[in-house]
């Protein structure tokens, strides 16, 4: 699956010649939250430290202190953390996000009705996986995504129904956006 979004910040990057974050195994929390203070996410960069695995941040906005915070542990030889924006167009659009979500088994984090920010741990089913995930500059590629591959497969059936049923051209391109990223996501004995 690619999102139009790279890194936040060229210091995460695991690659400083091709400013790319590689993550191998990495858990991964996508909130449609900004995350403004440290503590938000402390629980879930421990978490992450205590399993010995990398974590992606998914965000719409991170505030310099947020920022700063991962990049100092990055540079201290913590977990791998990468973080990558969120970007504006996914955020109008719940479908994405939730396509996003399902693609690495994980929840949308809102805020709401979730436990707060400091109770998330590495275990919650908020937070998905994947078997990779490059980050770079302006795009981010999350292959081998823990996602349920039968609900997957049901929701690209969905939307090649919905497109069926439409005429409208704008409506039909985000099918087929939405369409292709899906299909990306399933395993190769599933795709046939």
């Amino acid at each position: 699956m690619r999102i139009p979004a790279g890194l936040w910040h060229g210091l995460l990057a695991t690659d400083f010649e091709k400013e790319t974050c590689e993550l191998f195994h990495p858990l991964i929390l996508i909130t449609s939250r900004p995350v403004l203070r440290t503590g938000q996410v402390r629980g879930m960069i421990e978490g992450a430290a205590r399993q010995r695995r990398s974590l992606l941040l998914i965000a719409p906005r991170l505030t310099a202190e947020v920022v700063s915070e991962l990049v100092s542990r990055r540079l201290r030889a913590g977990p791998v953390i990468g973080a990558v924006g969120l970007p504006a167009a996914w955020l109008e659009n719940r479908p994405l996000l939730e396509d996003l979500a399902m693609a690495v088994g994980a929840g949308v984090f809102a805020g709401q009705t979730e436990p707060p920010w400091e109770e998330l741990e590495a275990s919650s089913p908020l937070i998905g996986s994947a078997r990779f995930v490059a980050a770079r500059r302006d795009s981010t590629t999350i292959s081998g995504g823990a996602g349920d591959q039968t609900a997957l497969r049901s929701r690209i059936l969905e939307l090649v129904r919905q497109m069926a049923s439409t005429d409208r051209g704008g409506e039909k391109d985000q099918l087929w956006e939405r369409l292709e990223n899906l299909s990306s996501c399933l395993r190769p004995a599933e795709a046939a």
